[in-house]
């Protein structure tokens, strides 16, 4: 039903063949850092501007990687601090008719996957209702309800379960947008791609001081031990 309602939409991705832009574990708001330490693309780093989700967020391809998508959010998220729970609407209608920047993280490996329009399709629906979230992860659902703002770690762990508990029993609703595939911003991605190769250089480099200082304490120490063990005759005489 809703993979058909994106279909209608007219799909046209650039020809060009394009890869990782990071080879690098990111969370979210690092990535964001990430995309905000260019002076030139600052900007994509507000949640104005862009989209940045993982793999086990609770989105959905309707085809291929890279095309249109279904992005799903709870109707209502549990707020949590160290005194007190809360029930609070969560509505997604301020992406309505956004167009935003998509940007997708998974593992060890980021990747930019184009300019996506925010199109409205379904609210309030439960996940036993919709043949479309039969591929959606309940705990991921459950990740975005509840919200941790100071919990102790004890109420976050029986709050989850309990959401989990609730995803499960279809008592909670969940809202989707669609993401329509509108274009994609080569000189974005280019910058983009040199900032992953100087990222990963970088990393390289002090992965290689690491080696080489283990190696040079490693051979010192040898030889340490070799000379301790090898002491040359003559001096044992006379020291004795």
């Amino acid at each position: 039903m809703l993979r058909d309602a994106m279909e209608k939409y007219p799909f046209d991705r650039s020809q060009l063949q394009v890869g990782p832009i990071a080879r690098h574990s990111f969370t979210i708001a690092n990535f964001r850092k990430f995309l905000s330490s260019n002076p030139k693309i600052q900007s994509f780093a507000s949640t104005d501007e862009s989209i940045c989700l993982q793999f086990s967020d609770p989105f959905l391809w309707c085809g291929k990687p890279g095309g249109h998508a279904l992005l799903f959010g709870p109707c209502h998220t549990l707020q949590l601090n160290d005194i007190e729970a809360k029930w609070i609407a969560h509505p997604m209608k301020d992406m309505y008719g956004a167009t935003r920047e998509l940007f997708v993280v998974n593992h060890d490996t980021a990747y930019y996957d184009g300019t996506y329009k925010c199109l409205p399709l379904s609210h309030g629906m439960i996940p036993g209702g919709c043949s479309d979230l039969s591929g959606l992860d309940l705990e991921a659902l459950a990740r975005t309800t509840v919200s941790d703002q100071g919990a102790s770690y004890k109420l976050y762990q029986d709050s989850f379960e309990a959401v989990v508990d609730l995803w499960k029993s279809n008592i909670l609703k969940v809202e989707c947008v669609g993401l329509q595939h509108v274009g994609f911003n080569e000189g974005l991605y280019n910058a983009l791609v040199q900032m992953g190769r100087k990222l990963g250089d970088k990393e390289s480099g002090c992965m290689k001081s690491r080696v080489e200082g283990r190696a040079k304490s490693s051979t010192k120490r040898t030889i340490s031990e070799y000379s301790e063990k090898h002491e040359h005759p003559v001096k044992r005489r006379k020291e004795s």
